[in-house]
């Protein structure tokens, strides 16, 4: 559609297990800090069953109003189904931007959307921002991931983006939050796409780097992976949990789920150590919320740096080294 008289940011909420997905909340905390300075009202948009009531968890985390279609045929996921009820509150309400999660369900459904209302997309972003014209500044790595460039959707509407889960922070609930729960009714019939014909519960991961308070980070710096024996010691002693650069995943050295950066996961530790990592931008934009930052690095003009709250030079195997053995006679 195009601009007219489109108003208001709307995130899609994403439902898993049947609790609502951690990046949705994130996606809130974005849109009412964003609302801020455009004055926009934060809708989230709720598509699910009789048998759940996930709207006043919306409110307390940064919704204004929640539009809540109730079907029972929501239970499984579908992309198509989704698309043809978030189209008609769309075409209704005209909103100016939504914002969806980058998960497996929200990639599958931005994109059906985004070619069903005729207007544009930008996916995987890592910030985004509202200007002065109401437009939606969309920031992601492009062009090998060597650069950040800034997307705009100028004429079309809505403004439409994915989000990489664990960008930006949730808002801490305030069951005090008051806001509107609007049930809508929208004549829904099931798409023959595929039937679900059985369901397998997915083992719990424990090893989760993307929930850790506390991380350490490796790099070449490391040099040889004879050498990891000492980050790893650090790690165990700190209570942490391990991560790497690209380089040291492709090397087979840690899995993609321990990879940090544009290809690899996001973090948002309390603690990130760095040990031999560069700074290159398809590692940092996967760390930059990190609320401390400490790395080392041989090179001083290294531009993990400038993304870190205290830096030490010198080689990072014998610092880790040295850090380890101080660490465990305490």
């Amino acid at each position: 559609m195009n601009q007219g008289k489109s108003s208001g940011i709307w995130v899609v909420a994403e439902i898993s297990e049947e609790i609502i997905h951690p990046s949705t909340l994130e996606l809130l905390g974005k849109a009412h800090e964003m609302s801020q300075n455009s004055q926009d009202s934060v809708t989230a948009i709720l598509l699910e069953t009789s048998q759940t009531n996930h709207a006043a968890s919306l409110i307390g985390h940064g919704a204004d109003q929640v539009f809540v279609v109730k079907n029972d045929l929501f239970a499984d996921f579908d992309p198509v189904l989704s698309k043809t009820a978030i189209k008609q509150l769309a075409d209704d309400y005209q909103p100016n931007i939504i914002l969806f999660a980058a998960t497996l369900k929200g990639r599958a459904l931005a994109p059906r959307l985004q070619g069903a209302l005729q207007t544009g997309l930008t996916a995987d972003c890592l910030d985004l921002s509202i200007n002065d014209k109401g437009q939606l500044l969309q920031i992601k790595p492009s062009y090998g991931d060597n650069l950040m460039c800034t997307i705009l959707t100028p004429t079309r509407r809505p403004q439409m983006a994915t989000v990489r889960p664990n960008v930006f922070n949730t808002l801490p609930f305030d069951n005090t939050r008051q806001g509107a729960i609007i049930d809508l009714t929208i004549a829904l019939e099931r798409p023959y796409t595929y039937q679900v014909l059985e369901r397998i519960p997915g083992q719990p991961q424990t090893n989760q780097i993307t929930e850790a308070d506390k991380v350490v980070a490796v790099g070449r710096g490391m040099k040889m992976q004879d050498n990891l024996v000492y980050t790893e010691k650090v790690a165990d002693l700190l209570g942490a949990k391990v991560g790497a650069t690209r380089p040291l995943a492709e090397n087979g050295w840690y899995t993609h789920d321990e990879q940090i950066g544009q290809s690899g996961v996001t973090i948002q530790p309390q603690l990130l150590l760095n040990f031999g990592i560069a700074g290159a931008i398809q590692y940092t934009v996967g760390m930059n919320q990190a609320k401390f930052v400490f790395s080392v690095n041989k090179d001083p003009k290294a531009a993990i740096f400038k993304e870190s709250d205290v830096g030490y030079v010198g080689d990072a195997v014998a610092f880790a080294k040295a850090l380890a053995k101080q660490v465990e006679s305490k």
